[in-house]
């Protein structure tokens, strides 16, 4: 395999993107130039350094329609950046940590020069009409499993699902988890909304039968919190002295694309950059420098 300016979407994998809609990351002519000139120039930031790439996308509705921003991360470390991926899901009960060849994924080195790597699947499309819709979903909640000393903390789902009957029908609902303590007030107000949702009665009894869902929801979620967290102590402490001191060392960079605006001013053009963030995902946390080009073009002025 090997990297150019045009290649960038066979060479890389956007992990996390189902394949159902893996072709919608194509539908503009985004540009990675930055991204091949700082991985094989010999004025790169990356030059000099062994290093691992793997790419996401982030969906957002811009003007009505919905755009899957491509996103590259470069991690700059002696030994690969992970080497499991961790299922994660709302629905699902408990969150499942499988390796890489798993879901046929591997790091592949790459031609252009010694210590390029890039995260590759070999998964065929066709043969995904022989799997279950279930077996199917898990590329779309992988995540990469990446744990750090300096981040064992707790770092809950955001929501969890909840489940109630109501005349002999079961109906379910996401109750979404804040920083802050949720008040009676309010967990009323959410009770009276997911009935309206539902279109069943808004009563006193219904209202109790919602309340208690997502109280047991909510000690079920706590629980596997607990559970998460000291199952990525244990996966940390497991790994050998030299991972553990690579895996700290490491440095990851977040390339966006570029993209030429059309000549035809009525041709939709997705503006990008207020969606532009450090998130990795919430096992890594934060990436150390999102590279902006016109950070770039200004030093280069100022010389």
């Amino acid at each position: 395999m090997s990297l150019t300016e045009d290649s960038w979407s066979e060479v890389i994998y956007f992990l996390g993107t189902s394949f159902d809609d893996y072709h919608n990351i194509f539908q503009y002519d985004w540009d990675f130039s930055d991204l091949y000139y700082h991985l094989l120039e010999e004025e790169g930031m990356f030059n000099g350094h062994k290093v691992w790439m793997w790419g996401a996308t982030e969906p957002q509705y811009i003007d009505e329609h919905l755009v899957y921003i491509p996103t590259v991360f470069v991690a700059v470390c002696k030994s690969s950046p992970f080497e499991d991926i961790i299922l994660t899901s709302v629905q699902a009960e408990e969150e499942s940590i499988l390796p890489l060849k798993k879901l046929k994924m591997r790091w592949s080195i790459l031609e252009d020069r010694k210590g390029l790597y890039s995260l590759n699947c070999t998964q065929r499309i066709p043969a995904l009409k022989r799997l279950s819709e279930v077996d199917k979903l898990r590329w779309e909640y992988a995540l990469p499993y990446q744990v750090y000393a300096h981040n064992f903390e707790f770092k809950p789902q955001d929501s969890f699902q909840c489940s109630y009957e109501i005349d002999e029908n079961t109906h379910s609902f996401n109750h979404f988890v804040g920083d802050e303590e949720i008040s009676e007030e309010e967990l009323y107000d959410i009770a009276k909304d997911t009935l309206k949702e539902a279109k069943v009665e808004v009563n006193e009894e219904n209202m109790e039968i919602i309340l208690e869902a997502i109280n047991k929801g909510t000690v079920a979620h706590n629980e596997r919190n607990q559970s998460n967290y000291e199952a990525q102590v244990e996966y940390f402490t497991n790994q050998g002295e030299k991972r553990r001191s690579d895996l700290e060392d490491m440095y990851v960079v977040k390339f966006y694309p570029t993209l030429e605006k059309p000549e035809e001013e009525e041709e939709f053009y997705p503006e990008i950059e207020e969606f532009k963030n450090s998130f990795v995902n919430r096992f890594h946390g934060h990436c150390d420098m999102i590279f902006d080009p016109n950070a770039v073009e200004e030093d280069s002025d100022e010389e």
